[in-house]
Formats: C-alpha cells, sequence, structure tokens
C-alpha cells in the first residue's frame, strides 16, 4: 500500500470561465473517487449503521456554531457537498440518504499501485460500507487519515478552507462493497517518496533535537532524540491526523522499530523528506452541544417530535396508529 497527497485542482473551478455560481466563491475541494475511468463516481444509499457511524465521527459543534446548529447538522445539509443527492431534510425524515463517493484535496489517500485494471489510476483503499462500522473512538481521521477525510473548500485563487463557517467535518472513504473497488485518478495525487529512504535530521528550529518515540504518537515514550544533522534511514510510513510519522531501526538494538515525525501540521523535521502539497489545516476545537441542538441529534426526529402517543398507544395525529404529522 502506498500513501498520497490528494493535490488541489489547479485552476481551481470556480476561478473558471464556466463556472456557473457566481456567488459560491469557496466551493467544496470535492475529489471523484470512481469505480471505473467511464462510468465515475458510485452513489450509495447509507444504511442506518453507517449514518450513525458517521454522526458518531462528528460530534458537538465549532465555537461558532449556537442554537439548534451542531457539526453533524451541518455535515447533512445537501448543500454543504456530501448528501448534495439528498433531500433537504432527510435527516429530520429519518429517510435514506445517498452518498457520493468523493474526497477532499488536501487529504491523504492510500492505495495499490501494483494493481493495473485502470492505467493511470490507482486502487483506493477504502472502508467497506456493507461490512459493520469500526468502533468511532478507534477509527477515525486521527488515527486513519487515508480513510476519513476532513472537509475542504477551495477559493479562486486556490487558498485552502475549512468548510462553510470554519467547520471540521469528517467523511469515511466509503466503498459500496468489497467486490466495487474505487479508484482515483494519479494525476491528482502527489505519492509519498518511496521507501526506505536517507534522511537528515534539519528541525524548523536551528541546532534543535528531534525526538523518537516507541509509537507514532506524541504520548508515547520517548526513546531517544536526535541532534540536527543525523542521519536516518525510514522504513514505514504511519499517517496520524495531519502529522506524517515514519518508521527507523533503533539505534542500538536494530530488532526495536521507533518513530519519528516527518511532518507536523506544516513543519518537517529532515532536511529531504517533503511533499509539495501543504498538508490540510488543522481541526478546531469541538464543543459541547447547547440543549437547543440535542433534539436535532435524534435520526427522524421530525417524525418523533410529531407523533404524539396517547395512554392507547394510537398515534393522535391520525388516530390509526400512522403517523400523518409529517415525514415519510
Amino acid at each position: 500500500m502506498k500513501f498520497y497527497a490528494s493535490k488541489p485542482e489547479d485552476p481551481p473551478r470556480s476561478a473558471r470561465p464556466d463556472w456557473k455560481d457566481k456567488k459560491i466563491q469557496n466551493p467544496p475541494a470535492t475529489k471523484s473517487n470512481v469505480l471505473s475511468p467511464k462510468a465515475g463516481q458510485d452513489l450509495i444509499l447509507l444504511s442506518r449503521a453507517a449514518v450513525l457511524f458517521m454522526q458518531a465521527l462528528n460530534p458537538g459543534r465549532a465555537e461558532l456554531m449556537k442554537g439548534q446548529n451542531s457539526n453533524w447538522v451541518a455535515l447533512t445539509i445537501p448543500s454543504t457537498g456530501q448528501f448534495n443527492q439528498s433531500s433537504e431534510t432527510w435527516w429530520a425524515d429519518g429517510a435514506t440518504p445517498k452518498f457520493e463517493t468523493i474526497g477532499y484535496a488536501w487529504n491523504i489517500y492510500a492505495g495499490f499501485p501494483e494493481d493495473k485494471t485502470y492505467s493511470g489510476y490507482v486502487k483506493l483503499a477504502t472502508l467497506n460500507h456493507s461490512a459493520p462500522m469500526p468502533d468511532p473512538l478507534l477509527h477515525n481521521w486521527h488515527t486513519e487519515p487515508w480513510l476519513y477525510h476532513v472537509m475542504t473548500s477551495i477559493s479562486t485563487k486556490g487558498d485552502q478552507f475549512r468548510i462553510g463557517q470554519a467547520f471540521s467535518l469528517f467523511v469515511p472513504i466509503f466503498s459500496k462493497s468489497s467486490d466495487k473497488p474505487l479508484y482515483h485518478n494519479l494525476s491528482d495525487l502527489e505519492p509519498f517518496p518511496d521507501l526506505p529512504m536517507q534522511v537528515t535530521v534539519s528541525p524548523p528550529k536551528k541546532g534543535a533535537t528531534l525526538n523518537v518515540y516507541a509509537e507514532p504518537s506524541e504520548s508515547s515514550l520517548v526513546a531517544y532524540s536526535l541532534n540536527t544533522g543525523d542521519v536516518v534511514t525510514i522504513k514505514e510510513y504511519a499517517p496520524r491526523g495531519n502529522h506524517i510519522w515514519a518508521s527507523i531501526a533503533d539505534k542500538d538494538r536494530n530488532e526495536l522499530v521507533r518513530w519519528l515525525c516527518l511532518r507536523h501540521e506544516t513543519n518537517y523535521y529532515t532536511a529531504e523528506w517533503r511533499l509539495t502539497t501543504p498538508s490540510v489545516h488543522t481541526p478546531v476545537k469541538v464543543f459541547p452541544l447547547e440543549k437547543k441542538a440535542l433534539e436535532f441529534q435524534a435520526y427522524g426526529w421530525a417524525k418523533i417530535s410529531k407523533t404524539k402517543t396517547g395512554n392507547d398507544g394510537k398515534n393522535k395525529s391520525g388516530g390509526d396508529g400512522k403517523n400523518k404529522g409529517g415525514g415519510k
């Protein structure tokens, strides 16, 4: 499996003469994950389990979001971009949404370049929509950023922005099933440098040292430090969020694997290892939902709120046990 950075459009779609919606200057920076070059994107009717998994990936709200708003409610709005072909009220009605197989620029993909099904395309590593959903606390953008993207938007000048009013929204790279893989045009991707690769320690701060960790995480044990100018050989990548980690052989016991950070957000720590594609912006802080927002978190909340049940268990909006107060 090989890692790739998702390059932004050049020129951006909103800067092109054929751009129709002149009011939208910073549209979503979507990238097509296709069934084949001719078939184009897939459209997945999301299962309830997948919907609730996506909701769990997008808890709380951004600092500017007030009242009934939340990260998840912002994501469900079709004009946000991910559910563009779904009804405006699909979440409130508890309807089945249509999920477009798209990713977003400045994020990371993983793929299998040895798959030669379509020339000029890489077969993507994806999350199988037909399989049981994983634990969102263990499997998310912070742990597997090639399977989960942060939604981004792009300006007419090609600058990266967070979606909407500076939201950080997370979207799985779903494929419909294991027998319907997705592919991505290699011309839209920047491959990570091939490994193994010899690199020279060169932190942003002149003369600083670079910590080497027991695991690809700053919260793990610091094994030792490398000095500016030290040369090591990196062997394996481990992207975590917008940090790129790489394994090296332990300097004292060669059978041990240690980890150093090649890129921390926008900072690089070796002289040779670089990507021309910038990293995706660090997600904004998540705040607890306000009381008014909680009722909108329920799948099909419009149906629930319009259904009034009496002591006889019948729906008072119709009397026949059917919901006539709204929804489908």
